[in-house]
This record gives structure tokens, sequence and C-alpha cells, in this order.
């Protein structure tokens, strides 16, 4: 009974009041759009990085001058530390997305702090300074990892729109009219330059360049996580 018992709480505590619940009860504010006058966006880019994708993303972004925030997973940060430190020389902020890129309400409660608390730890090894930004996979929380951030002191990031690039059946065209349909002022864009189904990534770094001129000549000035929240939270 007793197992039964615990079982039961434990599926209520994983799945307490929605996907980002156990930051949102013990860390509060979760960032899912910014603030602020005027048409402004931000990029940002989950599950890298990768040596096949994240260099041809930098050199997009540096040729159209656009910064970005990359959440990176600890495992491939740690199996290419030079492209995390590209993405710091080339100005773009840094947060982590995990260590193994498990969905939370698959992970045992040892799990699900040791993946936040080792995806800190090698970023940080990795740049030498200690970083704040958070992104659960799935934009999916249990309370353990709720606990955890609020520990670190994490500021957690959502998103405003997702264009489901991750999808191999989501091509360049569709990415673009997703895009277009869904950007408003203050929108946190989430795209993906690593994971998904095979060669989805692909489709993103093709639809790129035509998304960021479309933003531009609608009026849109992409921004910086940090800018767009207001200068409210540290970034990097």
């Amino acid at each position: 009974m007793m197992g039964i018992f615990l079982l039961g709480l434990g599926l209520i505590l994983w799945s307490y009041a929605g996907w980002d619940a156990g930051v949102r009860l013990f860390s509060g504010k979760t960032i899912r759009q910014g603030n602020g006058p005027g048409k402004r966006v931000h990029l940002s880019f989950d599950d890298g990085p990768d040596p096949r994708y994240t260099p041809i993303l930098l050199d997009i972004l540096r040729q159209k001058n656009v910064p970005a925030t990359f959440f990176v997973v600890g495992k491939r940060a740690a199996a290419a530390p030079d492209l995390i430190r590209m993405m710091r020389e080339f100005g773009h902020e840094i947060g982590w997305h995990t260590y193994f890129h498990r969905h939370a309400y698959c992970l045992s409660p040892w799990r699900s702090m040791e993946t936040m608390r080792r995806g800190k730890a090698e970023l940080e090894e990795i740049l030498g300074k200690q970083l704040r930004w958070f992104r659960p996979p799935w934009g999916a929380s249990n309370v353990f990892q709720g606990w955890v951030a609020k520990r670190m002191g994490l500021q957690v990031v959502l998103w405003t729109a997702n264009a489901q690039d991750w999808k191999f059946s989501t091509g360049k065209t569709e990415i673009i009219r997703r895009l277009q349909s869904r950007v408003k002022p203050n929108t946190i864009i989430v795209l993906h330059d690593a994971g998904g189904e095979p060669g989805a990534p692909g489709n993103m770094l093709e639809a790129l360049p035509e998304v960021i001129d479309t933003l531009r000549a609608a009026g849109y000035e992409f921004v910086s996580l940090h800018e767009i929240t207001g200068g409210k939270y540290g970034g990097h």
C-alpha cells in the first residue's frame, strides 16, 4: 500500500499544474516573451551544438548581424567545446538545456537534479563563468528540477513562437510560414540547430536567412535576450 501511495504522490508531483510546474512552483516567473516598446524579436536555438549545423548557423547569424541565445545540451557541449567558445566570441548568449536532454516526466528525482547540475557545471567549465539562463527540454519540468533551479538562482526561459522545425517534414517553406504568422512584438522564437528528426536542422538553416529578412522588412529588430527582457535578468 505504501508503494502505491508513493507512486501516486510522485505522479502528482511530476505533473503538478502544467509542463513548467516545477520551475514555477519554486522559481517564480518563467519568461515566455519579452517586454518593452517597439517591434522587437529574439532568436533562440535548442539542443546543440552540432558540428554539422552549428558552424553554418553561426555564420548566418554573423552575416545577418543577429544576436541569439543558445540553450545547449551539456553532453554535446562537452564533445564540442570549441563551438561553445565560438558562440561566446560571436557575442551570443548561452544557457543550458540540461546534460542528458531527457523529458522531465521520465526522470527519477536523482536523475532530474543531476542532469541540471552536471549540465551547468559542464558549460561553466568550458566558459569559465557562471550561467543563469535555463530552458528545460520540451519546456517541461518536475518539482525536483524546480527546486534545483531555485537553489541555483536560475532564470527559466521558454518561448513565444515554435516553428516545430525539429520535424523533418516541416520544410523551409512551412518554417517561414509558421513564424510569419506567429511572430508579434517581443516574441521569443525557438528553433533547433541539433536533435530532432534526422536532417531537420538543415531545413531550419535554409529557412533562417529568409525569416530574418522577412521580419526585418516588416519592421522587426532582432535583439538579445537580455535586451528583450528589459535588462532585468542577467545573461551569459
